[in-house]
């Protein structure tokens, strides 16, 4: 597939571990890690930069709200909760980044670097 001066984006799940983590997501829990899939930002290769990280500031966070149709508090239990089952890290109240092992986006080649880095920020 050829997409030169495409503006189409695209995230990927990875089936690869087979998709129980999946069916295991709350339905909050899954639009929150889509909305914050959809805000993370993919370096350039050129970019030293911390890679992947995903920024929610205020207006996200109202937007995110809505879709969820819940209050801050509810919100920060969702994010707790993702945190906690390892589907992301909070480096603060609004930087995050996303677990690669279920949703991905950027080149497929970098995936399993992405999984190592992730896991030493876990661990």
């Amino acid at each position: 597939v050829k997409a030169s001066g495409n503006k189409e984006k695209f995230f990927m799940g990875r089936e690869s571990d087979g998709l129980d983590w999946f069916y295991n997501l709350s339905g909050n829990q899954l639009k929150t890690l889509v909305f914050l899939l959809s805000l993370e930002r993919v370096p350039k290769e050129s970019d030293t930069t911390l890679t992947h990280v995903t920024v929610l500031g205020k207006t996200d966070r109202e937007v995110l709200q809505s879709i969820l149709k819940c209050t801050p508090q509810y919100l920060n239990r969702v994010i707790s909760s993702l945190a906690k089952e390892k589907w992301l890290v909070k480096l603060s109240t609004t930087d995050f980044i996303i677990n690669p092992k279920g949703f991905y986006k950027g080149p497929a080649k970098d995936v399993f670097k992405r999984m190592t880095e992730f896991n030493r920020l876990v661990d």
